[in-house]
């Protein structure tokens, strides 16, 4: 058993050890049998016990019941078989009175007093099924445009569009990647940091045309200009986002977007603003609560953005593209062999020839 495989909100728990309660009327909470406590990367066994969360207000109401000294062996007999039975309950009253009779109850439910749950409000729902991705699976019309339903169903397009109802779409985009900076609002975002970065300049099937004899030049030329061949591929791979050229499937919407980097070195890139609106929000209730007044027409076309964003922010991929780029730039000047030469000696290659002055091989 592996005590940390998991882990919700802060907490840290094995295989088995979670139960989604469901009561009357769709109120649910989350049991665990946590292992362990995780602090800033910091896990501690000494903190553990069972915790309860309340996913339709979004908020731990019960920690740490039953802590033994440590929990790096799993839950222990007493915390799995306490487990076991709250996790069999399935009514609101029994539930109700267990937790607020038991010690470690934080209060925060606002219904703990009453004989049945009160049922939870669409924007909980929708908020419940983003933190837990579980959509597709919400139910309502299908409001997916039908060039994009087409699309979906296209082998040739690689595109899919499974959220199809106006809860699912709002699910999904508030169950995005998103960002925050201290003192500043929270915004969709896309992690555009590029790990490994591939300085050779080859892509499989890439558009650039490259001369793979101009190997060894190209090498010393990246080695010796790293830092500025990488930060002019980072630059151009996000040029049209930033400069408000990008579009998405079917192409027709050119300047609906704003972005912005953020973070260290401009880590990720953030929408700001999409059709003239403010994207930023100070919590994923408002976000969910900004997509659910939305028009459904603008919900279906700003999911059906955020689909192909996803697709198309490949930052590995779009890096070595662009790095090819650059060196099939570079290689138009190297075709004249006396540059090609001179450039090879300014980065210690002595004895490199152009390739178009080599020696032709000695006849058989």
């Amino acid at each position: 058993m592996n005590p940390i495989a998991n882990k919700i909100a802060n907490w840290h728990y094995a295989d088995g050890f979670r139960k989604d309660l469901t009561f009357d009327g769709g109120r649910s909470m989350i049991l665990v049998a946590a292992s362990a406590y995780n602090a800033g990367g910091m896990i501690g066994s000494e903190y553990n016990g069972l915790v309860v969360i309340d996913s339709d207000n979004n908020s731990i109401v019960l920690e740490k019941h039953l802590p033994e000294s440590s929990g790096s062996a799993g839950p222990s007999r007493r915390q799995a078989a306490e487990f076991e039975r709250i996790a069999g309950m399935t009514q609101w009253r029994d539930f109700a009175a267990w937790l607020k009779s038991t010690p470690g109850f934080k209060g925060g439910v606002p219904d703990i007093d009453e004989a049945y749950p009160t049922i939870p409000t669409v924007n909980a729902v929708v908020l419940k099924a983003a933190r837990d991705r579980t959509v597709p699976g919400l139910p309502g019309e299908d409001i997916l445009p039908v060039q994009l339903r087409e699309a979906h169903d296209s082998p040739e397009n690689g595109y899919e569009y499974p959220q199809r109802t106006r809860l699912d779409m709002a699910a999904f985009i508030a169950g995005h990647t998103s960002y925050r900076e201290r003192y500043r609002d929270t915004h969709l975002a896309w992690n555009i940091k590029v790990h490994g970065a591939d300085m050779s300049g080859k892509v499989e099937g890439g558009e650039a045309r490259i001369d793979p004899a101009l190997d060894e030049l190209w090498t010393a030329h990246a080695e010796a200009r790293y830092d500025e061949l990488f930060w002019d591929a980072c630059r151009d791979g996000i040029r049209e986002y930033v400069d408000g050229e990008a579009t998405t499937y079917p192409g027709t919407d050119q300047g609906d977007f704003a972005f912005e980097t953020r973070g260290r070195q401009g880590g990720y890139l953030v929408l700001t603003e999409w059709r003239g609106n403010k994207m930023g929000f100070g919590g994923h209730d408002e976000l969910v609560d900004m997509l659910l007044d939305m028009e459904p027409a603008d919900l279906a076309a700003l999911y059906g953005a955020i689909v192909c964003l996803d697709k198309d922010i490949q930052p590995e991929r779009v890096f070595a593209d662009n790095m090819a780029f650059l060196r099939e730039k570079m290689e138009q000047d190297w075709a004249d062999p006396d540059v090609a030469e001179e450039a090879a000696r300014e980065l210690g290659l002595e004895d490199w020839v152009h390739p178009s002055r080599a020696a032709a091989p000695a006849p058989m």
